[in-house]
């Protein structure tokens, strides 16, 4: 049975689909699966799951207190994660420090740019 959707039948997932939806490992550019923060006397994050793909474009809101700025340090490597996971381009990417975070972004951006995912305005 093909794979490829018709009009009629969707695409059958991929045989390594991840858990978390329908992209297969290293289809993202990049992942925050399932973080949660706590600090002293808060529950900052709870189990946050957030997927970038190539040429997408997000916007994070959410009310004073939501946690959006704690994810956005997470993902830069200012701060930790009490649990979850951190993945670029399908690697697992312990985050330790602002400096690792920043290359880790500059490796994303240039993979994408050698796919061809920039667009001159």
């Amino acid at each position: 049975m093909s794979a490829h959707a018709t009009a009629d039948r969707p695409a059958a997932p991929a045989a390594n689909a991840s858990r978390f939806g329908d992209a297969a490992p290293g289809e993202y550019l990049l992942e925050a699966i399932e973080v949660s923060k706590q600090f002293p006397g808060v529950k900052a994050l709870e189990d946050v799951t957030l997927r970038l793909r190539p040429g997408s474009v997000h916007a994070l809101m959410g009310e004073n207190g939501a946690g959006k700025s704690t994810l956005m340090k997470i993902l830069a490597g200012v701060i930790q994660p009490t649990t979850g996971d951190i993945r670029a381009l399908g690697v697992d990417a312990y985050i330790q420090d602002i400096v690792k975070g920043l290359i880790i972004i500059a490796a994303v951006m240039a993979d994408q740019y050698r796919r061809g995912g920039r667009r001159n305005a």
